[in-house]
């Protein structure tokens, strides 16, 4: 039977070894994020000075979801981004 010791150093080694590979090996460049381009605020309509109806905001299912809308009375729009660990 292998002894104790000499398992533990050979599983050391193997792991040491598996991190070195992953982290040094050659990388697809498709393992990166590839940015999207975003269409510029006058695109969007959301550019200073232009009013925007909130009602019509649409963002896409994957990104997230619309929880709640609400329309003041001094005509600017404000639109918090919401992260699920950022804002309580």
């Amino acid at each position: 039977m292998i002894p104790n010791k000499i398992l533990k150093q050979a599983a050391a080694w193997i792991t040491a070894l598996c991190f070195v590979a992953t982290n040094y090996g050659a990388v697809s460049p498709s393992a990166y994020a590839q940015p999207e381009a975003a269409p510029s605020l006058a695109q969007t309509g959301l550019a200073s000075g232009q009013n925007v109806d909130i009602s019509k905001i649409e963002i896409p299912t994957q990104f997230g979801r619309i929880e709640e809308t609400h329309e003041g009375s001094n005509g600017r729009t404000i639109v918090l981004i919401q992260d699920a660990h950022a804002v309580p």
